[in-house]
């Protein structure tokens, strides 16, 4: 008797897992489906912003502060990275508090010194197309230069999209 009891309770457990493990799944899928909907302007400009080719990415912070882009437009940019699998582009910032939407390559981890990654790994529903890249949300706190670090493997074909997160 005490075995049968002791199985409708794994047997109840099990169950009470499996339900609220789909809840989560259902709760992953309406957070990500409401982020794409409240960014939508500025997912879809990521999607449609062309990339230009460059022959040469920074492969150091100095590098890339010869080469500062100003990020008062969009842009987008496909570059190989170097042998250690880096690249680094200095990011021009002209207001306080500007948040921005990075658009890249799944296989690349990003980082920014003195900003805050706020979202990573978002899924852009807006382009199906392009499922190979991720949603970065970074925000700064100062007008100023800001060195975006890429990190991948070596000497692999990447696409990195910048947009200004547009104002609600």
């Amino acid at each position: 008797m005490r075995s049968k009891f002791i199985n409708l309770i794994l047997v109840c457990s099990l169950v009470l897992a499996g339900i609220q493990f789909i809840n989560a799944q259902d709760n992953d899928s309406d957070l990500l489906s409401g982020r794409n909907q409240y960014f939508k302007q500025d997912y879809v400009a990521a999607c449609n912003q062309p990339v230009v080719l460059l022959n040469q990415a920074p492969t150091t912070p100095d590098e890339a502060a010869r080469s500062e882009i100003v990020v008062n437009s969009p842009v987008g940019y496909k570059f190989k990275l170097d042998d250690n699998g880096n690249a680094f582009l200095q990011l021009a910032v002209t207001k306080w508090n500007e948040k921005l939407v990075i658009f890249h390559s799944k296989s690349v981890a990003l980082t920014m010194k003195d900003a805050d990654i706020v979202g990573s790994k978002i899924e852009n529903l807006h382009c199906p197309m392009q499922s190979d890249k991720w949603v970065t949300h970074i925000n700064t706190h100062e007008w100023g230069s800001y060195v975006l670090s890429m990190n991948g493997k070596p000497n692999q074909m990447v696409e990195v999209t910048i947009i200004r997160e547009s104002n609600k």
